[in-house]
């Protein structure tokens, strides 16, 4: 009986020490943060879907046209850009209110591993993202953002820079030297033979030619010296 009865004092214990560990790991979830930050997300997403992806466009620009009473479709374009520099200085202004706030990357921890990614999206699209770079990195490297995140913004910061990127994911229309023309290309990169293991350890899922496929473009390895950077 006695045994019995430490047995189930023992399961008792166990199960109030996981349970109460279990509130403890979900308490920590902030839900109204993860809401504002899925609501930021959607807005930063909004316009720019219509402005960039040439089907979607096609698909919603006479309801926006009548919706705006705009008439032509280049004073439509003109209004979508306008848009999206609104909802990124408004969403910069919460993330830096956020960042301050929490004093940290609002991460995994904070907001679930699904939403970590919810305010990178709004700092890549700011106009100084090296600001916020050793953020990026001390999320990464804390396990609160996915790696590659992180690569991306060092690549857009050496790439604003006008320096060669490392792990090839940022492309930029871009004047050819010695030629008339003008490509959409993968920004130079700085070790291009090494660049698919450096994506791969990073948490890049495709090699560099699918990426640049992926994003209609012909991958051909240009050096800086071959493009003109101003």
């Amino acid at each position: 009986m006695k045994l019995t009865s430490r047995i189930l004092l023992h399961l008792s214990l166990s199960f109030i020490f996981f349970y109460s560990g279990s509130i403890s790991a979900q308490s920590q979830i902030d839900l109204v943060l993860k809401e504002e930050l899925k609501t930021m997300s959607r807005s930063d997403q909004e316009y720019r879907k219509i402005y960039f992806i040439e089907s979607v466009f096609t698909k919603k620009s006479d309801s926006l046209k009548n919706r705006y009473n705009i008439l032509e479709e280049d004073k439509l374009k003109e209004f979508l850009a306008k848009k999206i520099k609104q909802a990124d200085s408004l969403n910069l202004i919460k993330i830096d209110r956020i960042i301050e706030k929490y004093n940290r990357y609002p991460g995994k921890d904070l907001v679930g591993e699904s939403q970590s990614s919810d305010a990178w999206l709004i700092i890549q699209h700011a106009p100084d993202p090296k600001k916020y770079l050793s953020l990026i990195k001390e999320a990464a490297e804390s396990n609160q953002l996915p790696f590659h995140y992180y690569a991306m913004t060092l690549d857009r910061v050496l790439m604003y820079d006008n320096q060669p990127q490392i792990y090839g994911s940022q492309a930029k229309m871009v004047k050819i030297k010695n030629t008339d023309k003008t490509e959409f290309i993968i920004f130079p990169i700085q070790n291009p033979k090494e660049v698919n293991k450096l994506r791969k350890k990073a948490g890049f899922d495709t090699t560099i030619k699918k990426y640049a496929k992926q994003l209609s473009i012909k991958y051909k390895p240009y050096k800086m010296e071959d493009i003109h950077t101003d």
